[in-house]
């Protein structure tokens, strides 16, 4: 590295612990803070050892699940202009799962994209964050806050900075669950596995 790059990356770490870490004044909120900074900073690597599309959704959500106490988690890719394909769902309760009509096995489950919130990071290629689905203007969660789901994440996974080609949704409980630290490192997860699953393609494309 240059001392150039370095002085930025100084900069850049020292606005983010500013942004962040500063506002955090319990002692144990700002452990758990730096500790899935930590785990989310690590992930990279693991997501280009991974041989395909498949295993870096599921190391990501090895990696998530429990690192955020998600309660329900997973990815919608997009199919085409109309449809995503929900995939990979992990949950802290299988009932989740059988109530959302998720069980759709290895080839996931195609939904609309209509009035979602993955619609709405579509075209903003922003976060969507509903810290109570029961006022949520989505139809969908809606539905998972009568089911018990009061938090909805919404992070576009995107590749190439402006194609969005899905996103990871993230279910809470409790109401208003993801900090603003938490969404930010998330966000940061899916801009990793954006990069990898767009070279696993490439890969793919090219064999």
């Amino acid at each position: 590295h240059s001392d150039w790059e370095t002085h930025a990356a100084v900069i850049q770490a020292k606005a983010f612990e500013e942004k962040y870490f500063s506002k955090i004044d319990n002692k144990n909120d700002l452990e758990i803070a730096l500790r899935r900074t930590l785990a989310v900073n690590t992930l990279a690597q693991s997501l280009t050892a991974a041989e395909d599309e498949k295993t870096c959704l599921e190391i990501a959500s090895t990696m998530l699940v429990p690192l955020f106490k998600i309660d329900a988690c997973a990815y919608l890719l997009k199919k085409d202009s109309e449809t995503i394909i929900v995939k990979h769902v992990t949950s802290s309760k299988q009932e989740y799962i059988i109530k959302l009509g998720l069980e759709g096995g290895p080839d996931g489950v195609v939904m609309p994209l209509k009035n979602s919130a993955a619609a709405v990071c579509e075209k903003t290629l922003e976060q969507s964050y509903v810290p109570k689905t029961k006022e949520s203007p989505y139809p969908n969660q809606r539905v998972t806050h009568k089911i018990g789901l009061n938090t909805q994440l919404t992070t576009p996974i995107i590749i190439n900075g402006d194609k969005f080609i899905g996103c990871i949704a993230a279910g809470m409980e409790k109401e208003d669950a993801f900090s603003e630290i938490d969404r930010m490192l998330i966000k940061n997860v899916a801009t990793m596995l954006g990069a990898s699953i767009h070279n696993k393609r490439l890969k793919l494309a090219a064999e």
